[in-house]
C-alpha cells in the first residue's frame, strides 16, 4: 500500500509443528506496517486445542525488535484469599536503557491494587563504558484491604553494577506491610513459602595487583513470628572478606590467603564475632596429555562470644589443615 504496509486477510499463526495446531492465532484482518515497525490485527482469537480462550476486536504489536508501549496479557486468577482476582498490565517503554510497567489489579474480595515495576540500565557512568549497572524498583500498594480493615504495600529495590573502574556495589532490599503479606494477596505459589525477605548491601574492590577485598551489611525480615528466637537469621553487620592471591608464577606453583571477619548479631541472643584466615599454596600444571593440580592449606578459625557461654567460654578456635590432589590422562 501507499504507507509501504502489507495487509493480509484471514491468517493464522502457530508455532506447532505442521498438521498439529495445538494452538493458533487467527484474525480476519493482519496490518503490518514495515517503515513505523508495527502491526495491528483485527478481530483475533486464540485457540487451544480448537477452542478459543481469547478474542481482541482489535490489537497491535511490535513488527520488529524494538519495544513498544501497551497493554499486555490481562491476569485471571481464584482463590480463598483474593477471590476472582483480575490483573491488567500496561508497559511504557519509556527510552533505551528504562522502562516500566503499571499493574492495576483488583481483588473481589479485599479491592483494589496498584502495583508497578521500574527497570533501568547504565551503559556509561564517569567515562566507563560497557554495561555498568542494572537494576529495578517494585511497589504495590493496596489503600485498603476490606478484610483487614489496613493499607497493605510491598517494596522491593535491587542494584548490581560498578562505581568506578574497580570498585562494584550491590543492593538487595525488600520489605512488606505485614507478615500475612505473601499469604493473602500473592498469586504465585512459591511467594507463600517465603519466611525471610534479605536486605543486603555489598560494596567490593579490586585493586590493580593481587587484591580484592568486600564488605557486606545482611539482615532480614522475618514474616513468619512463630518461628523460635533460635532459629531466625542472624545479622551480618558487617562481614569484612581480603584476599590475596598471586599469579601462577614459578613452575606452576601460586600462594594467596583469604581472611574474614564477620559480626553475627541478632535480638534476644548473644552476639559473636568470627575471624576466618586460610592461606595456602596451590600447583597446577595442565598439559596436551595429562593435567596435575594440588592445593595444600591451613584454615583457622575463630569464635569469639560477647559473653561466656553454659560451658564458661567465651571463645572458640579450630585448625583445619587441608590437603587435595587431583591428576589425570588425556587419550
Amino acid at each position: 500500500s501507499a504507507d509501504k504496509s502489507i495487509v493480509l486477510k484471514q491468517v493464522s499463526y502457530t508455532t506447532c509443528a505442521q498438521g498439529d495446531n495445538s494452538w493458533q492465532i487467527s484474525a480476519s484482518t493482519l496490518k503490518l506496517n514495515l517503515e513505523a515497525g508495527e502491526g495491528s490485527a483485527r478481530n483475533a482469537v486464540l485457540r487451544f486445542k480448537n477452542v478459543p480462550i481469547l478474542y481482541a476486536p482489535w490489537f497491535t504489536f511490535p513488527a520488529s525488535a524494538d519495544r513498544k508501549s501497551g497493554f499486555l496479557l490481562p491476569g485471571f486468577t481464584l482463590s480463598e484469599q483474593t477471590g476472582a482476582d483480575i490483573t491488567v498490565p500496561y508497559y511504557f517503554n519509556l527510552a533505551k536503557n528504562y522502562d516500566a510497567t503499571l499493574k492495576p489489579r483488583y481483588l473481589f474480595e479485599r479491592g483494589f491494587q496498584l502495583g508497578a515495576q521500574g527497570r533501568y540500565l547504565f551503559d556509561r557512568v564517569l567515562g566507563m563504558t560497557g554495561i555498568i549497572g542494572e537494576g529495578k524498583i517494585t511497589g504495590e500498594l493496596m489503600p485498603q484491604d476490606s478484610k483487614t480493615k489496613s493499607s497493605r504495600n510491598l517494596l522491593g529495590f535491587q542494584h548490581q553494577g560498578r562505581l568506578f573502574e574497580n570498585i562494584s556495589l550491590n543492593i538487595d532490599y525488600n520489605r512488606v506491610s505485614d507478615e500475612q503479606y505473601f499469604e493473602d494477596l500473592s498469586n504465585r505459589f512459591e511467594d507463600t513459602a517465603i519466611t525471610n525477605l534479605p536486605r543486603q548491601l555489598t560494596l567490593a574492590y579490586r585493586a590493580p595487583g593481587w587484591v580484592t577485598s568486600k564488605v557486606t551489611f545482611q539482615s532480614f525480615q522475618t514474616l513468619n513470628t512463630n518461628i523460635s528466637p533460635l532459629l531466625q537469621p542472624y545479622r551480618r553487620l558487617p562481614q569484612v572478606e581480603v584476599d590475596i592471591d598471586s599469579p601462577t608464577n614459578w613452575k606452576g606453583f601460586r600462594t594467596g590467603i583469604h581472611n574474614e571477619v564477620v559480626l553475627f548479631s541478632r535480638d534476644n541472643a548473644t552476639n559473636v564475632t568470627r575471624y576466618d584466615s586460610e592461606p595456602y599454596i596451590q600447583y597446577d600444571n595442565d598439559q596436551n596429555a595429562y593435567f596435575v593440580n594440588s592445593k595444600l592449606s591451613w584454615r583457622y578459625t575463630q569464635y569469639q562470644l560477647a559473653a561466656a557461654d553454659t560451658f564458661n567460654q567465651d571463645r572458640y578456635t579450630r585448625n583445619l589443615p587441608t590437603l587435595s590432589f587431583n591428576s589425570g590422562v588425556r587419550l
